[in-house]
């Protein structure tokens, strides 16, 4: 098991696109992976299983179901990730 905490901090885009390929690669090969962000907006698509947490669980699955249930919560007037 890996904890990655911020691993695209700071990276220029390349090598972010490099280092998900990798740690979705490591995924692929059956390790567990649990990476901590604040920046998922554009790396969300590499992890199997995503929460987002802002004081309590706001949403939890798949990227796309993530993805929709952030939509909607959004469509509502709510602030996701203030």
């Amino acid at each position: 098991m890996f904890l990655l905490d911020e691993p695209c901090a700071a990276l220029d885009p390349p090598s972010r696109t490099q280092f998900l390929s990798l740690i979705r690669q490591f995924a692929d090969a059956g390790l567990t992976l649990l990476v901590s962000s604040h920046d998922w907006g554009a790396s969300l698509n590499a992890y199997d299983r995503v929460i987002v947490l802002n004081r309590n669980v706001m949403a939890f699955g798949t990227p796309a179901e993530v993805q929709s249930k952030l939509r909607s919560i959004s469509s509502m007037g709510n602030q996701c990730c203030d």
